[in-house]
């Protein structure tokens, strides 16, 4: 049997002061006492953290995230993806180098090219960076030098950024110019690269009888209509059409966050599980969701809990009920 305990959108910060968002509010040690909790009831199983490990991909937040998460660095104890919220501040603008930071400070447990594969006994764990694609992203390249974003800016914003580089007006004339065409920040790619790599990971003949677990950060069913375009997955029926076509081996399961919404489901012979963001309080408690596994794949899985008092010693009045 093979356990997994699935963590998302941590949203850790350089401090543990309060966030804007009250449910995300002492995000560094709530995450503290579940790496306490995990340790003392789930030494053996993967913990993985399908993004949003930071609240802004500081390198101060990158920083105080691995303090926190040091325990478990290693290869057959912790995977983490990126998420949009790694890539910049409040997970809308994406400032160079800030995921790269982060894929590069959390090496020794998780590879640093995606897609990458680990072997954890009867699984085939996949991890995929849905942030991989983003048009619009701030880069290592010249913004004026890509054209996805040059098609972006009129012949003025153009002018503008030329002069302005290295400035704040930088990043200001960006974010007009994507918000007026709509351009969603908090929508995510995999990118063309990921998914062919991923088709040809998912039919190669050693994965006839391991059991394939993927991990990534995006919802890839996101239903309604007006909030959807902001957060979804762009590429989600090219990734639905690859998983509905893997009949070769054992039954996919994908693991994701974003949306702080718990839920799971079946689909086309996969099974998708969405966790809710581990640092916020439902009804007074923390909780993380373990998935467990045996030679014909997945068998069941459990939630778990850790009152809010316990870590603080009082509840708090915001905390969310469960729907």
């Amino acid at each position: 049997m093979t356990q997994i305990v699935h963590l998302s959108d941590l949203h850790l910060r350089s401090s543990n002061k309060p966030n804007m968002t009250s449910e995300l509010s002492y995000s560094n040690r709530k995450v503290e006492a579940l790496v306490r909790r995990i340790d003392q009831h789930f030494p053996h199983a993967h913990v993985v953290v399908t993004g949003d490990v930071t609240d802004s991909g500081t390198p101060t937040s990158v920083e105080a995230a691995y303090a926190i998460l040091e325990p478990w660095l290693r290869p057959d104890r912790l995977s983490v993806v990126p998420g949009n919220h790694d890539c910049g501040t409040k997970g809308g603008v994406w400032i160079p180098g800030r995921k790269r930071n982060l894929i590069a400070r959390f090496a020794r447990s998780t590879p640093q090219k995606y897609p990458w594969v680990k072997m954890l006994g009867n699984i085939v764990l996949i991890g995929l960076d849905s942030t991989a694609d983003t048009p619009g992203q701030l880069d290592e390249q010249s913004l004026l030098g890509d054209r996805r974003y040059r098609e972006l800016l009129t012949p003025i914003e153009r002018a503008l950024l030329l002069t302005a580089r290295n400035s704040i007006v930088q990043l200001a004339i960006p974010l007009l110019a994507r918000a007026a065409r709509r351009i969603q920040f908090a929508v995510g790619r995999l990118g063309d690269d990921q998914l062919f790599k991923l088709a040809q990971i998912l039919v190669a003949p050693e994965m006839r009888k391991r059991i394939p677990v993927v991990i990534m950060h995006h919802h890839p069913r996101v239903h309604e209509k007006v909030k959807g375009k902001f957060i979804s997955l762009a590429d989600s029926k090219a990734l639905m059409n690859i998983l509905e076509g893997q009949t070769t081996g054992k039954a996919v399961t994908v693991l994701f966050g974003h949306r702080h919404h718990q839920d799971s489901w079946e689909e086309g012979g996969t099974r998708f599980v969405a966790a809710p963001s581990s640092v916020e309080v439902f009804q007074g408690v923390l909780r993380f969701r373990t998935l467990n596994f045996n030679e014909n794949g997945f068998v069941s899985e459990e939630w778990h809990t850790m009152p809010w008092d316990e870590i603080t010693g009082r509840t708090q009045s915001w905390a969310k009920s469960l729907s």
